[in-house]
């Protein structure tokens, strides 16, 4: 630009050799080598705050998203920022400021340009500041049951596509460590299910002590009933639970006010080995749990649900670890949610820790079964008040529905329990199982951040 500006003054002058001409020439030529000098280095000067700004307003934006305490907020702030502005970029950094306030993250920088001309008059740099400023995102906790179907007929190549679903749920949905704010966790809780709950070491908490020797009540190592065919029938007791009847039938009041049911088994339908697992943000402890399922026994839907319930209900807390007790439904930023699946239909109600007669096919043999109806009524009406009750505390449900096209029982439980229609997922495969955890997953992280 300068060239071409200094050809066209000497073409003037060339073509105009008076004397006043030189004189005019000589005086202007070091004004207009001033001008356009300062220009450029203007130039470049707007170029680099045209850069700076960009680089700082994705870097306060970024920030804002950023969960955890003020020295990892700036820490990672100042490599995004970085990134976005690499050494090679036109200008220096020779400061930079990410201030970390309750409700705002402000990111400020200063740079300088070495400029072409200005440093003949001896400025050699200008210096080019900018600030830029995003509200913090608000972080959310996340505690999670996953109720997951171990049944029987879960065996084979179904429960290896349910250990690989669940565990890449457990990917996405805990958060690395740290990344965590002191009050901002993700969390999951496991509830495996067949003909009962197994609380593991738990078991006397929620069930009470058992007494030795055999009786015709519920609460001795063996318990002697009468089945529908009117024959006399000793079963031992189990690990397992069953549902709770009474008025705390479908409350979470804690065991300490009524003791869970006690869980006599068939031997062709024992206990399933797999213990549930209180709130852990351990991804190691949950996927090696997930990937030692195994499947077995009938299906008790309903207590799988009431389970579920109990793990995420600050009632429960008490009994579990202090790092694994939930935390009472108001607390802000925190979304408590339940994955309920099954591959069948509820079909074992309870009465008096037996298999009750009313219960329906897949259950059992008859002869296994008390002669009485569960007082509760059916595994199925007992889920529906379970999650009614579950969902009116304020816990988000999300159900799948795993090979289950016709099973009209099934599906209606599962699309009862959701918390809406986005909520409920039918696989037919494990390629759509293992499509339906990894997308309520990623809704739950949609919960983390809301800006």
């Amino acid at each position: 630009m300068i060239e071409h500006i200094i050809e066209t003054l000497k073409h003037k002058f060339r073509t105009n050799c008076s004397g006043a001409a030189a004189v005019v020439f000589a005086l202007v030529l070091p004004a207009l080598f001033a001008a356009v000098g300062l220009a450029v280095d203007l130039g470049q000067a707007h170029n680099l705050k045209t850069r700076l700004n960009n680089a700082l307003d994705k870097t306060a934006l970024a920030a804002g998203t950023l969960a955890g305490g003020e020295s990892y907020i700036q820490e990672t702030a100042g490599k995004f920022f970085h990134a976005n502005y690499p050494d090679d970029r036109l200008g220096e950094i020779v400061d930079l400021q990410i201030n970390v306030g309750d409700e705002i993250v402000t990111v400020a920088a200063t740079a300088q340009v070495k400029n072409r001309f200005m440093s003949l008059l001896g400025k050699p740099y200008t210096e080019v500041s900018a600030e830029a400023e995003a509200t913090k995102a608000f972080w959310n906790s996340i505690e999670l049951a996953l109720v997951l179907d171990i049944t029987g007929s879960m065996a084979g190549q179904r429960i290896v596509d349910l250990r690989n679903a669940a565990s890449a749920l457990v990917d996405i949905v805990i958060r690395d460590s740290d990344q965590h704010h002191e009050d901002i966790y993700s969390k999951i809780a496991l509830v495996p299910y067949s003909m009962g709950v197994n609380p593991g070491s738990y078991a006397e908490d929620v069930r009470g002590p058992v007494a030795s020797g055999t009786c015709t009540s519920p609460g001795c190592q063996r318990f002697r009933f009468r089945n529908p065919f009117n024959q006399w029938v000793t079963f031992d007791v189990s690990n397992c639970v069953s549902e709770r009847s009474g008025a705390f039938a479908y409350t979470d009041d804690p065991p300490s006010t009524a003791y869970v049911g006690w869980n006599y088994p068939a031997g062709n339908n024992p206990c399933p080995p797999n213990p549930v697992i209180p709130l852990t943000d351990n991804k190691d402890l949950l996927k090696s749990q997930i990937n030692s399922f195994q499947a077995v026994g009938s299906t008790a839907g309903h207590i799988g649900t009431a389970w579920g319930w109990y793990m995420l209900s600050p009632h429960w807390g008490y009994l579990w670890p202090e790092e694994s007790r939930p935390a009472p439904y108001d607390t802000e930023r925190l979304f408590k949610i339940a994955v309920l699946m099954t591959d069948g239909e509820y079909n074992s109600p309870y009465c008096n820790g037996v298999i009750s007669q009313d219960a329906t096919a897949g259950s059992g043999s008859m002869a296994n079964k008390i002669n009485y109806n569960a007082p509760n009524g059916s595994s199925f009406e007992q889920a529906e008040h379970l999650c009614d009750a579950m969902k009116n505390d304020g816990i988000l449900v999300y159900s799948i529905g795993f090979h289950i096209d016709n099973l009209a029982e099934a599906k209606a439980i599962m699309e009862h329990c959701a918390s809406g229609p986005d909520y409920y997922y039918l696989a037919e495969d494990g390629e759509q199982l293992d499509a339906a955890f990894r997308d309520i997953a990623r809704k739950i992280s949609s919960l983390y951040l809301s800006r």
